[in-house]
């Protein structure tokens, strides 16, 4: 996927990457920019592993992070990425958006092109969803 794909793929689906981060190139040294640490809280979902309550525990600091992801080998991209919610205006049936009011999402893959397709399908399924949600709300008055 060229930057003109990237470019037109998420223009049509109305998501944006509001972070980037490519573990395997941030963690060297053991150590990680401030940005990464700064944002450990949000994240920790996607890139440990789901079944291990016990893991926010001990990861406390951006050394046991680094470590954790090495042993894992979950050195790929992590993405915070934004879709706006759509809404509807009295007495129109089509859907709006705004990118005034958006939500925000965590996602991680091995690759670019894997967190772009996640995010992509994660943008299209939430706006058919709320949509849904709302016609049906409305038929139900």
């Amino acid at each position: 996927m060229d930057h003109t794909e990237i470019y037109k793929r998420f223009s049509e689906a109305n998501v944006r990457i509001e972070k980037i981060f490519h573990l395997g190139s941030m963690c060297i040294h053991g150590c990680i920019p401030d940005a990464l640490k700064l944002s450990m809280d949000e994240y920790m979902d996607e890139v440990t592993d789901a079944d291990d309550i016990d893991i926010k525990s001990k990861i406390t600091d951006a050394g046991s992070l680094i470590d954790y992801l090495k042993e894992k080998r979950r050195l790929g991209f992590l993405l915070h990425v934004a879709t706006p919610i759509p809404y509807f205006e009295s007495n129109n049936d089509i859907p709006s958006i705004t990118w005034e009011k958006y939500t925000t999402e965590w996602i991680y893959a091995e690759t670019f092109e894997e967190a772009s397709e996640i995010a992509i399908k994660w943008a299209v399924g939430l706006y058919k969803e709320l949509v849904d949600k709302n016609v049906l709300q409305d038929r139900m008055k």
